[in-house]
């Protein structure tokens, strides 16, 4: 299960729980939003997709606790496109 808490404008934490919990605090700008998404997502939905790729791609336990979310194409160069396909 994945939910998702606004701790301000730009930031989220994210917790992630199924046998045992890992906790996540994530930066979304609204630039962010907009290249990733054109807006078409709350910055939660873009959250919640965002996990569930990163989760196909390794255990939650591999996350890093704390990232800005554009980080995510440095490690999987798919992610944009796999996102874009789910908008």
């Amino acid at each position: 299960m994945i939910s998702i808490e606004e701790i301000n404008e730009n930031t989220f934490e994210v917790k992630i729980s199924d046998s045992g919990e890992t906790v996540h605090k994530v930066t979304v700008t609204n630039e962010d939003s907009l290249e990733l998404t054109e807006n078409k997502l709350s910055k939660e939905e873009l959250l919640r997709l965002s996990f569930k790729f990163l989760l196909t791609k390794e255990p939650k336990e591999l996350i890093l606790p704390r990232f800005n979310i554009m980080i995510i194409a440095n490690y999987f160069p798919d992610y944009k496109n796999w996102l874009k396909s789910k908008i």
